[in-house]
């Protein structure tokens, strides 16, 4: 008959349980057996050791107080005539013999009849001994012993023998005794070996029956386990108790934990989930409902993973026996899953934003190309009036500058984005680099009646280390910005601060504050990202592309900087950049060349006034300044007075009040031509040059000040040199009898750099790619070529491959003709390709007529003085 494997299992527990329990009365019983056994023995053996030598002494201590007894009764009864003192004389010697008698009756193992007839004899005497006391009163000594010989005498001889037969008998029975604990030993012995034997060969079928159990639980383990290798999921059996008694050994791959540490709960990771674990198996049960089978997702607290439990019963016939807890670490997946949704979302935010980006280049593609288009048609329309061809063509040339600004910020944007934009850590002049960005913002200023201002409230090395073009970028991004959004008549100031030093790291802030428009709190949120425009209405009056505060930040986060802003709409907005730059230690110690002059400054901004006064006292110059032109006249009379007058005074051109104009034509009034009178202006010169020499002024210096333009502003005016701004006239440059090959493969940028070339006087040959221009260079005899302008992409070989056969070739010019790179690749990483390819300068399209007039000057200059023979690393030194 087979019967279930679920009854098998039950009756096998039910079995064992009986077995063991049995085991557990065998062991007490055998345990009580052999205890008593022994207290046995122990006492036979006490008693056959004692016994006899117990039993002779109270003999031998009983006969010899019979002796005295029966010695002392003659005497006593022969001297004493009371039978009362008699009487007492003898209950202290019976005492004395009752207290042996007890120890005997207390240790006597013989026949009871024996010490019963010692007892009747003692009896015996007692009573002889009263009855010849009351018999001896008034008897003499002779006839109390003759009574006592002849009543009681006979009776101690009885009692004698009877002690000699209790003695004789105690050793007796020693042999008895050691002869009854010779068979309870013996029987103790046979017991002991017959149960040692039951005992053994029931724990031997105990220890089999639980041996056979354990395989049969380690088959299943090994099985359980096998099974486990095979999943990731741990499983923990808990008894009823909720206490561990198994984990999968897998326990280690999947929770990074061994299944020894989560059953002790060892390691903090172990205890926080076996904590967490069992009291949500605890939170499961509910008593008196039955358990079902539960799934629960949980984090386990201080350890930041994700975990995904499951709660099996184990049933028996008398309920649940326990509890399988089925635990995965859901982690990872987790994390792969949220990945994977960050990811689609991304993709679908940059699908968005494509699509938003191509509708917005789109746009601004377009309306400066519909006016190019247009203005082009009406231009061909009315080729004959002139006026209004010059108007198109202006509005065209706008447009085209627009639109190259617009592709210019779409590839800076790109070249962002795709992290290839390099930041240059060149030496640089930092007054070069801001005069350059005042030189661009303050026409747009004073276009539009804008106080343009540039203060300095620290002295800034001369020379810095960092990229010089993309801090230009920045600075004119926001200036430019400031300036469209200010209304005529308001304010713009550039001011920059040394924050600190830090080894060879110094850290500038540069704040362009304006009172123009001003932003909402909703778009400062949303300022920096590309395309954001505060509205249409904005969008339409201003213009712009909403990517140049973009492209800034970015810039600024790649030079290692942060940019922030503040603003209130109608009250204006200040923006904030803080960059890094490294410095050279070395100190300017070439001598300025002046003589000690007393200098005054006039300006309505303190932080220009003590920029300039700083300067100015590191010049060696004796300096004081005032805020206002009503001031500084005072000044210049009271020194004058006193009779130490000013040498120099530098006015600012707009001051409230009365302005650099009035303030330099009364103090002109007051000293004659005895000091000099400097303007100082971040304007350009030309325009107010007529007025200002009418009032008095002597010279000119740009804001913001440099130690390098205050010095050459003294030293001009001491030499009564009047500085000038030229404008820029091709009519200037002159290149008669210098040749120039052309390497341009498109023919329209090919007629535009030859028209350029031909209005300088330059003789141009072309080349439509790299392999015609090296094969023209190398057939050409020595000197024929003063210079190579080079495309860089073109066909069959671009510009980088061209320069380096030229370079590479035996022609006597080979290492000496000057090559540069004209491209659209205007990046940094670009012009160093070009510079590592063997060339020796790099022109930007769309090209600048005026631009390469200045850069054929200065090559053509650098070739006559020798500055291109050397061709080491390819190109030589590069024209300034």
């Amino acid at each position: 008959m087979h019967l279930p494997s679920e009854l098998r299992t039950r009756l096998s527990s039910v079995k064992s349980k009986i077995l063991i329990r049995a085991l557990y009365v065998l062991i007490i019983v055998y345990t009580v057996f052999v205890t008593v056994s022994m207290w046995r023995a122990n006492q036979h053996t006490v008693d056959m050791f004692e016994y006899p030598y117990q039993v002779t002494r109270s003999v031998s201590e009983i006969q010899a107080r019979l002796n005295e007894m029966g010695l002392a009764i003659p005497f006593i009864m022969g001297n004493t005539d009371s039978f009362e003192d008699i009487v007492e004389v003898l209950k202290m010697q019976e005492e004395e013999q009752n207290r042996s008698l007890e120890f005997l009756e207390h240790h006597f193992r013989g026949d009871p009849k024996e010490y019963q007839q010692l007892m009747q004899d003692f009896s015996n005497i007692r009573e002889q001994r009263r009855k010849l006391a009351l018999e001896s009163v008034g008897k003499n000594k002779d006839e109390v012993l003759k009574m006592y010989q002849e009543q009681v005498a006979p009776y101690f001889d009885v009692l004698d023998k009877t002690l000699n037969k209790v003695s004789a008998n105690a050793d007796a029975r020693s042999a008895e005794i050691k002869a009854q604990a010779q068979r309870l030993i013996d029987s103790v012995i046979v017991t002991t070996c017959l149960f040692g034997l039951l005992l053994v060969g029931f724990l031997w079928y105990v220890l089999n029956s639980e041996e056979r159990a354990h395989k049969a639980i380690r088959h299943r383990e090994q099985l359980f386990n096998i099974l486990s290798h095979t999943v990731d999921e741990v499983f923990i059996i808990f008894n009823k108790k909720l206490k561990p008694e198994f984990v999968s050994s897998n326990s280690e791959r999947v929770l990074g934990t061994k299944s020894n540490d989560l059953l002790r709960s060892e390691g903090d990771f172990a205890a926080r989930l076996m904590e967490d674990i069992t009291a949500s198996l605890s939170d499961q049960i509910n008593p008196g409902e039955a358990f079902q089978v539960r799934e629960k997702d949980f984090e386990c607290e201080g350890i930041n993973r994700q975990f995904k439990i499951r709660f099996y019963p184990i049933q028996e016939a008398s309920g649940e026996a326990g509890y399988i807890v089925v635990v995965s670490d859901e982690t990872e997946a987790l994390e792969q899953k949220r990945i994977l949704s960050d990811s689609l979302n991304n993709a679908l935010s940059a699908s968005v934003a494509k699509s938003r980006f191509l509708s917005h280049v789109s746009h601004e593609i377009r309306t400066p190309m519909n006016a190019i288009i247009g203005m082009t048609t009406i231009a061909l329309a009315k080729i004959n009036d002139k006026p209004k061809v010059e108007d198109c063509l202006l509005k065209i040339s706008q447009s085209s500058r627009h639109l190259l600004g617009l592709i210019n910020d779409i590839l800076d944007m790109s070249k962002i984005e795709e992290n290839k934009l390099t930041i240059a850590a060149d030496e640089f002049k930092f007054s070069e680099a801001v005069t350059s960005v005042v030189n661009l913002i303050a026409p747009q200023a004073s276009e539009k009646n804008i106080k343009f201002d540039v203060v300095f409230n620290d002295e800034i090395e001369e020379t810095l280390i960092g990229d010089a073009m993309r801090l230009n970028q920045v600075l004119i991004n926001i200036l430019s910005n400031a300036v469209k959004f200010t209304p005529e008549g308001g304010e713009v100031k550039l001011i920059v601060n040394r924050l600190w030093i830090k080894q060879n790291t110094i850290y500038l802030q540069f704040i362009v504050k304006d009172n123009g428009i001003g932003m909402s709190p909703e778009f400062q949120k949303k300022v920096f990202d590309p395309f954001e425009q505060a509205s249409v209405k904005i969008s339409s009056i201003y213009g712009g592309t909403g990517l140049g505060l973009s492209i800034t930040r970015n810039l600024v986060l790649l030079m290692g900087g942060s940019i922030s802003v503040q603003s209130q709409e109608g009250l204006g907005s200040e923006f904030s950049v803080e960059l890094p730059f490294g410095f050279t230690n070395e100190e300017n110690t070439a001598p300025h060349g002046l003589g000690e002059f007393k200098v005054l400054v006039v300006d309505d901004d303190i932080g220009t006034c003590e920029h300039a006064c700083l300067i100015l006292k590191r010049l060696g110059q004796n300096t004081e300044f005032a805020l206002d032109g009503y001031k500084a006249v005072e000044m210049v009379k009271e020194a004058r007075d006193e009779g130490h007058p000013y040498d120099v005074v530098f006015i600012d051109w707009k001051m409230p009040g009365i302005d650099g104009e009035e303030t330099a034509r009364r103090i002109r009034k007051l000293e004659g031509l005895n000091l000099l009178i400097i303007i100082m202006s971040a304007y350009d010169w030309a325009p107010i040059e007529e007025s200002a020499r009418e009032a008095g002024v002597n010279s000119f210096v740009a804001k913001p000040f440099f130690a390098n333009s205050l010095r050459a502003a003294l030293m001009s005016v001491d030499k009564e040199v009047q500085a000038k701004t030229a404008l820029a006239d091709p009519d200037m440059y002159d290149f008669t009898g210098k040749r120039v090959l052309l390497v341009e493969d498109n023919v329209f940028n090919q007629e535009v750099a030859q028209e350029f070339l031909s209005m300088a006087h330059v003789e141009t040959d072309t080349a439509e790619n790299g392999q015609i221009a090296v094969q023209k260079f190398i057939d050409s005899p020595a000197g024929y070529y003063d210079a190579i302008l080079m495309d860089i992409q073109m066909p069959l070989m671009n510009g980088y491959e061209a320069t380096k056969e030229i370079r590479a070739s035996s022609h006597p010019d080979a290492a000496s003709v000057p090559i540069i790179a004209m491209t659209a690749n205007a990046f940094t990483e670009d012009v160093s390709l070009s510079l590592s390819a063997g060339m020796n300068a790099h022109l930007s399209k769309p090209l600048d007529m005026l631009g390469i007039y200045k850069l054929l000057e200065q090559t053509f200059k650098g070739k006559k003085e020798g500055r291109f023979e050397d061709k080491n690393s390819g190109a030589g030194p590069k024209p300034e």
